[in-house]
């Protein structure tokens, strides 16, 4: 019976890896650093968005609590009315 030691996980990796030439390896290199910047740059437009909802919401919120002021104002006015 023969007893066999299993491979270091490196080395199976490094057996099922296809070298490529330095060369490729900088075009992927700088394509993988375009898209990553193309993603942090669309992460930062979609914050921006993000923040700009927020404060329309809240701009919104605030113009119907003053509407809603303004609503009970005018009932309160009309209320007194209905006294003299």
């Amino acid at each position: 019976m023969e007893f066999r030691v299993p491979p270091e996980p490196e080395q199976v990796l490094l057996s099922q890896t296809k070298f490529l030439s330095p060369e490729t390896d900088q075009v992927l290199l700088s394509g993988n650093r375009f898209h990553l910047s193309q993603t942090k740059f669309h992460l930062s437009k979609t914050r921006f968005h993000l923040s700009r909802n927020k404060f329309h919401l809240s701009q919104t919120r605030f113009y119907l609590n003053l509407k809603k002021f303004h609503l009970s104002k005018t009932k309160f006015y009309l209320s007194r009315t209905k006294f003299y």
